[in-house]
């Protein structure tokens, strides 16, 4: 895929988001799903780029015209991504499956945008999440900050099958960067590689086997502070 025809992907995607609330990750899946001619790079970026955006949408939000998802691609490009107006007429060429040309309204707001200091990360965190109490024992700014950021890629290790070092070990031989978390003792924490993409759990046999499941640290210490015992019922509720 073309430069201009993944980003018109990233706006088809958001669009499917914003006619249909469903899961955002179903939506993907199911879009990867159809469109097979998407290698693995362009789908990597794709998705990145949906998530990126939607995890700082309230940035967004604050300097847009209106809630389109051209629009908010647009503005993305101007504040988070920095991109030049150069570079982003290139992506926006109407070339192949690129986007069509930006006219003369989009680029004054895109020049305004880039003109403009980046909105505070706090505009991306729910009203509920931004009241005084809640931040009585907690740094705010930084929350806000660890909120807007991509999670890190934690798994569960399935102690029936293996062990946390050994997960971590077989990872390691395959060249991917893991290292056992520091609070879950079954937790083990990978990183992406030197360019940036995190590894196709789902594709390596220690998944398959059940070895490993993807669970986020912080559910995994409160699974093990539950302390559930035979017998006992549990309500996971999120």
């Amino acid at each position: 895929m073309t430069p201009g025809a993944r980003l018109q992907a990233v706006i088809d995607l958001l669009d499917i988001f914003q006619s249909k609330r469903a899961p955002l990750d179903n939506i993907v899946k199911e879009w990867a799903r159809q469109n097979r001619y998407a290698g693995s790079k362009d789908r990597a970026f794709i998705t990145e780029t949906v998530f990126t955006i939607m995890r700082c949408y309230g940035q967004c939000l604050s300097a847009l015209q209106n809630e389109s998802p051209r629009n908010v691609v647009l503005t993305y490009l101007a504040l988070l991504a920095q991109k030049d107006l150069g570079e982003v007429q290139d992506l926006f060429s109407g070339e192949g499956y690129a986007p069509t040309l930006l006219t003369d309204e989009e680029i004054a707001h895109f020049t305004s945008c880039r003109q403009s200091e980046l909105p505070s990360v706090e505009l991306n965190i729910p009203d509920f999440l931004r009241h005084p109490q809640f931040y009585e024992h907690h740094d705010a700014p930084a929350l806000w900050t660890a909120l807007s950021e991509r999670a890190s890629l934690d798994v569960r290790v399935n102690t029936l099958k293996s062990t946390r070092d050994g997960v971590v070990m077989q990872l390691q031989a395959r060249g991917h960067h893991a290292e056992a978390c520091h609070l879950s003792p079954v937790g083990v924490r990978i990183k992406p590689g030197a360019d940036g993409r995190y590894v196709n759990l789902r594709g390596l046999d220690l998944y398959q086997d059940g070895q490993i499941e993807i669970q986020d640290q912080g559910t995994q210490v409160a699974s093990l502070l539950v302390d559930a015992q035979p017998g006992m019922q549990v309500l996971d509720l999120c």
